[in-house]
């Protein structure tokens, strides 16, 4: 998790459900997640990433990092798995949530993979797409980020966090 996939992710977050404020559990998760993102990032994120923690800011600081910023077909797959993975949501996507998703993928120029024109979809029917999202998030260490055996295998204990 890149910087910029971690600040749509943690925007998903706050955008969709329309909270800044955390569990315990869910600052957990924040956290094992910014403890991913600086070592993926080889311990170089952006100054606000740096602040984060300590900020009053917080939803301010994260929306300033992709505002305006046309995502890419994966920062808009970190969007809404942060939503979902923060909130823990199991229900149906209110009409907001969905004109937002909707708005982020009209805003992408890139173009958009069969597996993420699936999501669009399904999000645009009032589906579920936490499983289309499993199916993209296999919740292990991309190896595009060119880590070592060893950064990798340290990468994947953050992921996962403490055994329970």
């Amino acid at each position: 998790m890149l910087n910029r996939e971690f600040f749509f992710w943690i925007s998903g977050y706050v955008e969709l459900c329309g909270n800044s404020q955390f569990t315990q559990r869910q600052w957990e998760v924040v956290m094992n997640h910014f403890k991913l993102m600086l070592k993926v990032t080889s311990y170089r994120p952006s100054v606000i990433a740096i602040n984060l923690i300590n900020d009053e800011n917080f939803e301010w600081m994260c929306r300033s990092q992709i505002e305006n910023v046309r995502p890419t077909e994966a920062e808009i797959m970190y969007y809404i798995q942060g939503f979902y993975e923060i909130s823990g949501f199991e229900g149906k996507l209110n009409k907001v949530q969905k004109k937002k998703i909707v708005e982020l993928f009209m805003f992408n120029n890139e173009g958009i993979s069969p597996a993420g024109i699936e999501v669009f979809v399904e999000v645009g029917n009032n589906g579920d797409p936490r499983e289309l999202l499993k199916a993209l998030f296999q919740h292990v260490i991309d190896n595009s980020y060119n880590l070592t055996e060893e950064e990798m295998f340290e990468a994947q204990m953050i992921h996962d966090g403490p055994e329970e």
